[in-house]
């Protein structure tokens, strides 16, 4: 089935192009011109993504992205604007769009943005997760066991109770930030779902049998190098960084260590007010109680391996 796309944005000429545009790409397009009649079919349909213009006749494009978000946690969003500014970036930062695009917009750029997050690729990268994992089947024994129904898991979760339900039939699968308030909820870490006991003596992980995710509103890929972690002590994995790219700004945990080795491309590393540029060939090594915040700052995809003890997935 195509996908779905929703359209938000008052100037007609806009509205004919994208739609155009994406419909010959293969998308199901429904075009809108107002902040209320977008929030009126986010109510009733569920989209893949909206692309959402900031300036609307009748409100404000982030108080129209936070009514979305109100009403759908996993539709992707994709803000444009004529008038770009920091003020409006933060916004629709904290309301977790996927991207910010600065109008006239560059229909292939946009067009390489739908394709990498709802385009037939990403639907191979999902499907191959969910097959590899069988997620949706984690997912229901532990509901089960914990005597709980769909209705409480999307209560304490604030995700819908059909979202739920094709994820445990294995129809979609979660970004990973969703996976985590769902492991949460379980009673689970995260990494319980992308173990497999039948790995766990497993020497040899070939590179097809990878597990490959994301997380939700980034572009960065984050491949498991080795199958067999239920019972190791360290965690290898390999981030794939395109241009512009970074990881959020958090402590991982205490009595650990980290060791990153940049194997192609630029990255800039931050430990608090200390910065350092690492390029191919250069690694860091510190403790994983350190607040650790690196960005891609090149104009190339850059691949950086990344091993942590204990596992965190």
């Amino acid at each position: 089935m195509s996908k779905k796309i929703l359209v938000i944005d008052d100037d007609s000429g806009v509205r004919e192009v994208l739609t155009e545009y994406l419909e010959k790409e293969g998308y199901r397009v429904t075009a809108v011109d107002s902040g209320n009649e977008a929030l009126t079919h986010i109510k009733r349909e569920a989209y893949d993504l909206a692309i959402l213009d900031l300036k609307l006749p009748d409100m404000e494009g982030t108080e129209v992205l936070k009514g979305i978000r109100r009403f759908d946690t996993e539709v992707k969003v994709v803000v444009l604007t004529g008038y770009p500014s920091i003020q409006t970036a933060a916004e629709t930062a904290k309301s977790q769009a996927l991207d910010y695009l600065t109008k006239p917009v560059n229909i292939e750029e946009l067009g390489q943005i739908v394709d990498s997050t709802i385009g037939p690729g990403s639907e191979k990268e999902t499907r191959k997760l969910v097959e590899i994992i069988d997620l949706g089947t984690k997912i229901k024994n532990l509901r089960l066991a914990a005597s709980m129904t769909l209705d409480e898991v999307a209560r304490k979760t604030h995700l819908s109770k059909g979202f739920l339900s094709q994820v445990e039939n294995n129809k979609v699968s979660p970004h990973i930030d969703t996976l985590n308030r769902i492991a949460g909820t379980l009673g689970v870490e995260i990494g319980y779902f992308f173990r497999d006991p039948r790995a766990d003596d497993q020497k040899i992980t070939r590179e097809r049998d990878r597990k490959r995710f994301t997380a939700r509103y980034s572009k960065i890929h984050t491949d498991l190098l080795s199958t067999a972690v239920a019972h190791r002590k360290l965690q290898p994995l390999l981030y794939t960084i395109p241009p512009g790219e970074a990881n959020s700004d958090r402590v991982l945990f205490n009595g650990g260590e980290i060791f990153g080795y940049v194997l192609a491309g630029q990255i800039e590393f931050s430990f608090g007010e200390e910065t350092h540029l690492l390029e191919a060939g250069d690694a860091t090594h510190f403790d994983s109680s350190t607040p650790c915040r690196w960005k891609n700052t090149g104009d190339q995809i850059a691949h950086l391996l990344w091993v942590t003890t204990p596992p965190t997935i």
